[in-house]
């Protein structure tokens, strides 16, 4: 298709494309992507001096993440190259919006892809399983006494990320009983971690139950997780009194997770 007439054919300045050019110094799509950030800085992907977005990304590289290299956002390598456009008339490229926005008076759009720095970050992240809290141990071995542990809010979070058995039934129940008697978020994940706690004693205890005793070493919750431990026939009943050791003072728990 001929151009139109006065439309002169040229290399866009800003994303350096080829073709019909109705505004001489850049294309269609990049003039209003000049005006709308119109700092130079250099991009985090391909490292060119450009005019980049809020997610620090020229327009160029934002449509090549779109098109060809979804998997930079968990891996934000810099340096990496760049596919040049052709400016053709009536091909429209996909949107150049940034990769995570708001929206107004809608909810979020789950379908869009999180902004690469929270990709990059939960990438990078570590489990959260410190392995001096409770370590396990092999099951079915006998306990010549059973240790007295004075665990914490803090050895709580740093385990949130074992893999325990039984705990995912567990939860679910949790979760279903706040529903329906109102509880808080905070609520619920309070009380998960005190049962994560709990699982954790009886396999470093090498047992198949939690030992009712053992509860007496969280630092909270200690009578709704036994309800939700038995209900489960997941406890084993007390055989005795145990001297009793006051906690230390606890921290009220974050409900981030």
């Amino acid at each position: 298709m001929p151009p139109r007439k006065g439309a002169p054919i040229g290399q866009c300045r800003v994303c350096q494309g080829w073709g019909e050019k109705p505004q001489y110094a850049d294309c269609a799509a990049c003039s209003p992507w000049r005006r709308k950030y119109p700092d130079q800085i250099a991009c985090r992907r391909c490292g060119h001096i450009s005019h980049v977005n809020t997610d620090g990304l020229c327009r160029l590289c934002l449509l090549t993440i779109r098109l060809d290299d979804p998997e930079w956002i968990a891996d934000p390598v810099p340096g990496r190259p760049s596919q040049l456009m052709l400016i053709l008339r009536g091909d429209r490229l996909p949107s150049s919006q940034p990769l995570i926005r708001s929206l107004r008076g809608k909810a979020p759009d789950r379908s869009r892809p999180p902004a690469w720095l929270s990709r990059l970050r939960a990438a990078a992240s570590e489990p959260a399983d410190d392995p001096r809290v409770c370590p396990p141990t092999t099951r079915g071995q006998l306990l010549l006494f059973q240790p007295r542990r004075q665990l914490t809010n803090a050895q709580a979070w740093s385990i949130q990320d074992r893999d325990l058995p039984d705990f995912e039934p567990l939860r679910e129940i949790v979760i279903a009983h706040a529903a329906d008697h109102g509880l808080s978020t905070q609520w619920w994940r309070v009380v998960c971690l005190m049962i994560r706690l709990a699982l954790a004693i009886r396999d470093a205890d090498g047992d198949d139950l939690v030992r009712e005793e053992s509860l007496d070493d969280l630092p909270s919750f200690r009578d709704i997780t036994s309800q939700f431990l038995r209900g489960q026939g997941l406890l084993r009943p007390r055989r005795g009194s145990r001297p009793l050791v006051p906690h230390k003072p606890i921290h009220a728990l974050s409900a981030t997770s």
